[in-house]
């Protein structure tokens, strides 16, 4: 395991994160104003899916595996804010953290599968090395059609809450999961090249230290 080097404070404030009180900080993307995503680390599980800025739409994604460039260790709090169209089924919205792209893979994953068909909607929450499936379900659970969604993971020691808009549908612990940092990572499939989901922005409050992708 390579060795993980924390940030320090100065270095912080140089990357726009910003103290939020005593004891807490932030680290926020806005994907509808921004001009390099250079930085995060890109993985293709298929060719030649994409990933790229929209202008005031946001990140599109289309089967590209992106990895945040900074991770987070103690607790914390994560908002991922998404806009679908209104006419949309998405084949796969996948939400969730990796250690690191080296085998064995190590992630936590959310995953949610034909989203806006009310008749083929399904959710599973998963972990990896080894593979434990956390929870899985059907129907919706609260992305909205034709308008902006948050996805929230809370972290509090090896404990998380997700929710979606508000509306809580995973609360467990997670075993598999070794290290400490956790990498957010974006994940859409929006099936043959469509437009209809843009992510807009990502936001992590969090207690601990954050680490560069190693």
């Amino acid at each position: 395991m390579r060795i993980r080097r924390g940030i320090p404070i100065v270095l912080l404030i140089c990357l726009a994160l910003s103290m939020q009180g005593c004891g807490g900080a932030s680290w926020y993307v806005d994907f509808t104003t921004a001009a390099y995503i250079d930085d995060w680390k890109r993985i293709d599980w298929f060719y030649p899916w994409e990933g790229e800025l929209h202008g005031t739409d946001g990140l599109w994604l289309d089967g590209k595996i992106f990895i945040s460039p900074v991770g987070f260790d103690g607790d914390f709090t994560m908002d991922i804010t998404l806009g679908i169209g209104p006419s949309a089924i998405v084949p796969l919205i996948n939400f969730g953290f990796y250690y690191s792209s080296t085998e064995p893979l190590e992630w936590i994953s959310f995953n949610f599968m034909n989203v806006g068909d009310l008749s083929s909607e399904t959710y599973s929450v998963s972990e990896n090395s080894p593979f434990r499936p956390m929870k899985s379900g059907s129907g919706p659970v609260g992305f909205r059609i034709g308008g902006e969604s948050v996805f929230q993971v809370k972290k509090s020691g090896n404990n998380l809450t997700a929710s979606i808009n508000g509306g809580k549908f995973f609360s467990g612990s997670y075993t598999s999961y070794s290290y400490d940092t956790m990498f957010p990572v974006l994940n859409i499939d929006q099936g043959d090249y469509t437009y209809e989901v843009f992510i807009k922005s990502i936001r992590v409050e969090f207690s601990g230290n954050v680490y560069t992708w190693h």
